[in-house]
Parts: structure tokens; sequence; C-alpha cells
């Protein structure tokens, strides 16, 4: 259908349009993070490292939790 085909690329390009403005609007904003972890400003290092070490815990929890799924050890049974 052509005119389906039209629409969809007219709405891929919006969206496109929509990534592109929403991207220049937060460039100033990431710039400016970027600068300051350069920095090393300590309050904001400690706060990325802190985020960082909950994303990996919360990753190797999630890991654990998929293999013992995988083997039938998940959930417990009975629940603790």
């Amino acid at each position: 259908n052509p005119a389906a085909d039209h629409a969809s690329v007219g709405s891929t390009s919006g969206r496109q349009e929509q990534l592109l403005a929403a991207k220049m609007k937060a460039a100033t904003t990431i710039e400016e993070f970027a600068r300051r972890l350069r920095d090393g400003e300590e309050q904001l290092v400690q706060c990325v490292d802190h985020a960082y070490h909950l994303v990996m815990s919360e990753s190797v929890r999630n890991g654990i939790v998929a293999t013992c799924r995988e083997v039938g050890l998940w959930p417990p049974q009975p629940a603790p």
C-alpha cells in the first residue's frame, strides 16, 4: 500500500527529527556533566560510582536468578 508506506516514512522522519531535537536540547547538559566528571567533582564522582556499583550488583543478581530459573531452583519452594 503506497499510502501506508508514505505515512510510515513520514512517521519515521518525524521521529528522527524529534530525536535530533532532543539530542540538541540535551547537548549542553551532557557537556556540563562530562566536564564535571573530568574535573573530578568529588560528590558527583561518588554518586556515579555508587550508581555503577548498584547497577553491577543488580546485574549479577539478575544473572544468578536467571541461572537458577534455568535449572529449576527459582523461585525457591517453599517460599522463604
